[in-house]
């Protein structure tokens, strides 16, 4: 890189092409970029000895090999803002020059601007404009240039930024604006192809402000430092594709990646290291062609808008696509794209790709009805397909989510309608689609249950005559069944009626005995609802919905077959008392170990021959007891660790008992609590 100080002014004069790459994206300043930068420029025009005002820096690839007779085109790398920003004021200086006394700008003529900073003259078609936007923006910029009127599809930022310039431009204050930008000052940075790495300069550059997202990274990181040629095709045949495809989501593009790298390492990035762990993910390839790898994206990416937007066409998937977004379960994305991939490959029936989504579905709502804590799923999801028989493909996956054991369980039946029976649905967050599901089961033709109100049976508020209906354990029946799902249902009628005795909202116009619901049927059926009434329906709607929320049965010969051996009938059993330690440190490790335990439900203990492991996924934090203090060998990097005090001893590479990176010691029962903040640290690395 060659970098030094030059005026803006003398910066753009000459024979020359400033462009801005297909990749980068469009002119973002708004008004209030231009309002400060011309309150600046006026202050420095204002100034009779001020020599320089600095505006930061523009980056940008010197030109191969041109002919004395050729336009030398620079590619922009850094400072498309500032660059387009003066060029719209100096437009709009020559405009004004050209519409009102030329006189009052001293010394500089209108075809001066023209021809020194915004044309190259005697040069004809695109090479005649010393700038050239991408996209909307170059189309609008040009007509600006060349004074053509601008229509509805204008870039809107150029044509508002341009129209507050000449708002602000006076007879009286043009020869100080004009005088602010002749002191204007740039760093000229020039980097050379082949001896520079731009995505390195990008990077520094981006540390300093520029707003840019992992996905805007990973694009110019997939296409700087190709030719020219090759980035106009990389981005018109596949990135820019891949952006329609998300449309008014573009934030969705980072997700895209995130769960792409996900199925792909095996490995869940952290939504700000996305880009850093796609770098990694590209280097290991070792026959990487640039254009195909985009290409291989923008179809992946298809796929994903498919389930993740509501973008698929064929009817059966998107129905079942969007019960999976109506559940808000994003952390099952990289299972789904990872059976989408495969589906398109043709390595399963469509049938069966439905039935994979319909248990995934399943797996999350009955886990959320039992309560189970979610932070796990992530961690399952993310590696589940790598243990799938794809010449099995259907038996493998049932047998896989069968399998899965202790917080990780798929819900047996009777779980789940045990939880379900007890469960405050009416305060649950997916009610609404809990309840349209066991509406719509089997319907030809599904009812918008948005159309229709959450109803309580039996009201929140109890008359006389209600309490009367429910007899004589009436507060009970109210308190332990109110908001369950057997009192629960949808209703046309006015919310006026929510109060009223049960024959009335029965009898009703719009009452249950005229409804056309499926979840009305049992309600129309009986003469009085009290508790027997609800415990009927209860074990009705529970009943539909393991129809609903179906667990896939499987055999036990094909369980077997995908069943890993019990290691544990191998293994040599230890106990606590094995280990030699004081009074005092035992005490410590009943403490610490008890706290561990606590910090959540998925722990468990593990004694080994020489530490006691705590697991989540994996291994988080294992103690050595010794006999006056215990190690703690923590699982991180020590770079990872918030450690204040400084205690966290790195020994990354040495010899160690269990895993992990990271030691501490505890010594006396004060060391616990800062070693508790540690050791949580550690399993929310992990959950995360």
């Amino acid at each position: 890189m060659k970098a030094q100080d030059a005026h803006l002014l003398t910066f753009l004069e000459g024979k020359k092409q400033f462009q801005i790459p297909i990749y980068q994206r469009t002119y973002s300043w708004g008004i209030k970029h231009c309002e400060k930068l011309l309150i600046d420029i006026l202050a420095a025009g204002a100034k009779e000895h001020s020599e320089a005002h600095f505006i930061g820096s523009v980056v940008y690839f010197q030109p191969e090999i041109v002919t004395t007779t050729g336009v030398p085109k620079y590619l922009v790398i850094d400072g498309q803002q500032r660059l387009t920003t003066l060029t719209l004021l100096l437009t709009a200086i020559r405009e004004f020059l050209n519409k009102n006394d030329s006189s009052v700008l001293n010394e500089t003529s209108s075809d001066e601007i023209k021809d020194s900073y915004l044309f190259n003259p005697h040069k004809n078609g695109e090479e005649k404009f010393k700038l050239l936007l991408t996209k909307k923006d170059k189309e609008t910029l040009i007509k600006l240039l060349d004074g053509v009127p601008l229509d509805e599809h204008a870039s809107k930022r150029i044509e508002d930024n341009y129209n507050f310039f000449l708002e602000k431009i006076t007879s009286e204050n043009i020869q100080t604006i004009f005088n602010g930008i002749q002191k204007l000052i740039i760093v000229d940075a020039a980097l050379e192809f082949g001896k520079d790495n731009p995505q390195l300069i990008f990077e520094s550059l981006n540390s300093t402000g520029l707003d840019l997202s992992q996905a805007d990274l990973i694009r110019n990181f997939i296409i700087m430092g190709q030719s020219k040629e090759v980035q106009d095709k990389i981005y018109a045949q596949s990135w820019y594709p891949m952006e329609q495809l998300f449309g008014d989501n573009i934030g969705k593009m980072t997700d895209f990646f995130r769960d792409y790298l996900t199925i792909t390492t095996g490995k869940i990035p952290k939504y700000d290291k996305v880009y850093e762990s796609f770098k990694e993910y590209i280097k290991s390839l070792k026959d990487f062609d640039v254009q195909e790898k985009a290409k291989e994206f923008l179809t992946v990416a298809g796929y994903y808008t498919n389930f993740a937007l509501g973008k698929e066409t064929d009817n059966d998937l998107k129905i079942q696509f969007a019960d999976l977004r109506h559940l808000k379960v994003d952390v099952s994305y990289p299972l789904v794209l990872s059976l989408y991939v495969d589906y398109k490959k043709n390595m399963m029936e469509k049938s069966d790709f439905l039935s994979m989504l319909k248990m995934i579905e399943s797996y999350v709502f009955r886990r959320a009805i039992c309560e189970i804590p979610t932070n796990s799923m992530n961690k399952t999801f993310s590696v589940f397909h790598k243990d799938i028989n794809k010449e099995d493909y259907f038996n493998s996956f049932k047998a896989k989510f069968h399998l899965l054991e202790s917080y990780k369980r798929f819900p047996k039946n009777e779980e789940f309608i045990e939880s379900l029976k007890k469960k405050n649905i009416y305060n649950f967050r997916s009610r609404s689609y809990l309840l349209g599901k066991l509406e719509n089961f089997g319907r030809k033709e599904p009812v918008n249950i948005e159309e229709y109100s959450i109803e309580h049976i039996m009201p929140q508020t109890l008359n006389q005559e209600w309490k009367e209906e429910l007899g004589s354990e009436w507060k009970r029946v109210h308190e332990s069944k109110l908001h369950t799902i057997g009192n629960l249902t949808l209703t046309g009628y006015n919310s006026e009626m929510s109060n009223k005795p049960y024959r009335e909202k029965l009898n009703a116009p719009k009452g249950f005995q005229n409804s056309p619901l499926v979840l009305n049927e049992s309600v129309r059926s009986k003469s009085k609802w009290d508790e027997t009434a609800i415990l009927e329906r209860e074990n009705e709607l529970t009943n539909r919905a393991i129809e609903v929320f179906q667990n896939f049965p499987i055999s036990e010969d094909i369980l077997d077959i995908y069943r890993k051996p019990n290691k544990d009938d191998q293994k040599e059993e230890y106990e606590i008392e094995q280990f030699q330690m004081t009074d005092e440190i035992f005490n410590c490790f009943q403490k610490i170990s008890q706290r561990i335990m606590n910090l959540d439900p998925q722990v468990t203990e593990e004694v080994k021959k020489l530490y006691i492991a705590y697991k989540a996924d994996t291994n988080f934090v294992d103690i050595v007891p010794q006999k006056k203090r215990l190690w703690l060998t923590i699982n991180m990097d020590i770079d990872q660790v918030y450690d204040p005090k400084g205690l966290c001893v790195d020994i990354a590479g040495q010899g160690k008992w269990g895993n992990g990176n990271v030691r501490l010691s505890v010594s006396k029962e004060s060391d616990i609590d800062y070693a508790m903040e540690i050791i949580t640290q550690s399993l929310e690395n992990q959950l995360d």
